[in-house]
């Protein structure tokens, strides 16, 4: 803190660590640095202060330490901690991978931002390269289910009519968690668009549930008709393959009016149906507090009920969409929780879908 020092009385200046919360622009804590210590030993005491699930923590180059980076993921947050060269090692690692990934980046559209400024009286550049919308990869995680299941999963949620921007895909099952649709802008040819998509995807199985988007897909299960041609459509269903236990239902709290809504006291009954031996579990809503903000981190739009059941199950895969600000994966010691969102707040397709190789 400038002009904190006191020459005269021997006391050096105050040295504060502070977390900044930049959408809502408060700060949400701050702490000083212990005498004769620094910004290192602080910021772990300031992270065990704030409420950080969910959230994405962003920090200079004296936070990029491996004890900070684990106590940001122990809290359930995310991390972007920058890296300078008196890290050397880190830094040309870093440095050699963005080479080699912006090579491949020669023939695909793409946005690079520059930024110039001089912090702390020193020139600093910074830059910034992002594929365009409408160009999402896919993302290949570890595989849950062990070595028990020799088959290659491809998850997506919340497509809205956008699958087609979408990397091509391959694999055994192909997992759609719902919100393929428009909402009340929606219509029959959406649904008919993604069944034909369905139809052209290399997969030997396509699982898809219903989202509070879609209407069309509500209204043909209702009258009696098949959803989907070209995939099981799965509302309140089990489904066996290869050994594995899916189970899918497409039911939303909260959203009155909104197609699939349930009550608090409906949806508690709907839940109790999913069997006790389910291994993937595909739902359309976050359990509470599970990757289910909206925007802020601090909202959570998840279901308590699906939650309280999930802990009862401890199924090993749980995937759903809904919140596209929560797109990502977050491991319990019985379940990886996936939102599979591949759109972001302004229905563009920005996120990739899960991929879990055997």
């Amino acid at each position: 803190m400038r002009r904190s020092h006191d020459g005269a009385g021997g006391l050096g200046p105050l040295h504060l660590v502070s977390a900044w919360a930049s959408e809502q622009g408060i700060a949400l804590g701050q702490i000083a640095t212990e005498e004769k210590s620094n910004e290192i030993t602080a910021i772990p005491d300031l992270i065990d202060q704030i409420d950080i699930q969910g959230a994405v923590v962003t920090i200079d180059a004296m936070g990029c330490q491996k004890e900070i980076a684990k106590k940001i993921k122990r809290g359930g947050g995310d991390y972007v901690l920058a890296v300078k060269d008196n890290q050397p090692t880190l830094h040309q690692a870093l440095q050699e991978f963005f080479v080699e990934e912006l090579d491949d980046l020669e023939h695909v559209p793409h946005r690079r931002h520059e930024t110039h400024d001089k912090g702390h009286g020193r020139p600093a550049a910074g830059a910034h390269t992002d594929r365009v919308a409408g160009l999402a990869g896919i993302a290949t995680t570890e595989n849950p289910l062990g070595d028990r299941y020799s088959m290659r999963l491809v998850i997506v949620s919340d497509t809205h009519s956008r699958h087609e921007n979408l990397a091509p895909l391959s694999g055994e099952v192909l997992i759609h968690c719902g919100d393929f649709c428009n909402g009340f802008s929606g219509d029959e040819d959406d649904l008919v668009c993604l069944d034909d998509w369905f139809a052209r995807q290399p997969f030997d199985l396509i699982l898809c549930t219903g989202g509070n988007h879609d209407f069309v897909a509500q209204g043909r299960h209702a009258a009696g008709r098949n959803v989907f041609q070209n995939a099981v459509y799965l509302q309140d269903s089990p489904f066996v393959f290869r050994s594995v236990h899916f189970y899918g239902a497409p039911w939303v709290p909260q959203l009155q009016g909104w197609a699939y809504y349930l009550s608090d006291s409906e949806l508690k009954v709907k839940w109790k149906l999913i069997p006790d031996n389910t291994d993937v579990l595909i739902t359309h809503t976050p359990p509470w507090r599970i990757l289910d903000s909206p925007t802020n981190p601090r909202i959570h739009a998840g279901c308590s009920h699906l939650l309280a059941r999930v802990d009862e199950l401890k199924p090993t895969i749980h995937c759903f969409g809904h919140n596209h600000a929560s797109h990502g994966r977050r491991n319990t010691t019985s379940t990886a929780f996936l939102n599979a969102s591949v759109v972001n707040s302004q229905y563009e397709v920005v996120n990739q879908p899960f991929v879990i190789d055997p």
